[in-house]
């Protein structure tokens, strides 16, 4: 349960928390979202960030947290399975330069979350933007913040983008990509 999960991870239920899942390198580009919550953390104190992944960026970007006074406030699970995380999140965000169809789009589908995403591959067939997500400039600390800070301060669009978000996963359930598949096949 969301609250049991939360309390394990240190989160209380009041804080909004923003998600990231996928490795800590030059791809996936977690510095963006690093300067985001920069910005972000010191004007929006219910904010947290939970961070799942490991890779080379990773200690430097945890260290330039802590050394900026928001450690409290940002976790590291390093390599893990994030499906069962995913219910302490209150959005995803990937920052992503270049991506070919990120899994975790269709992951957070189902977790019923909100998504702040760049432009890469698999974002325009997951998000709607403006109605389950905000697909926002890639390499830019600032578009990313200006959507996290709009869906942290605005529960209600926050619970319509997740029912949005659950109502697109539908078009990505197991019985709907199987009959696509053999529509493609066989027709």
């Amino acid at each position: 349960p969301r609250e049991k999960l939360r309390a394990r991870l240190g989160l209380g239920t009041d804080q909004v928390v923003v998600g990231f899942v996928g490795r800590m390198d030059e791809q996936k580009a977690p510095e963006y979202l690093v300067a985001a919550a920069e910005r972000l953390l010191p004007a929006l104190p219910q904010l947290a960030f939970l961070f799942i992944g490991d890779g080379p960026k990773r200690k430097g970007l945890e260290a330039r947290l802590q050394q900026a006074g928001f450690g409290e406030r940002a976790r590291w699970l390093g390599a893990a399975e994030a499906r069962p995380y995913m219910t302490a999140f209150d959005m995803l965000a990937l920052s992503s330069l270049y991506e070919g169809f990120p899994y975790v789009l269709i992951e957070a589908l189902f977790a019923g979350l909100p998504i702040v995403s760049t432009p890469v591959g698999g974002t325009h067939e997951t998000i709607s933007d403006g109605v389950n997500g905000m697909i926002v400039a890639p390499a830019s600390a600032e578009a990313l913040a200006a959507a996290i800070r709009k869906l942290a301060v605005d529960p209600t669009s926050r619970r319509a983008m997740a029912e949005a978000s659950r109502a697109r996963a539908e078009s990505f359930s197991l019985p709907r990509m199987i009959g696509a598949m053999e529509d493609l096949y066989f027709t």
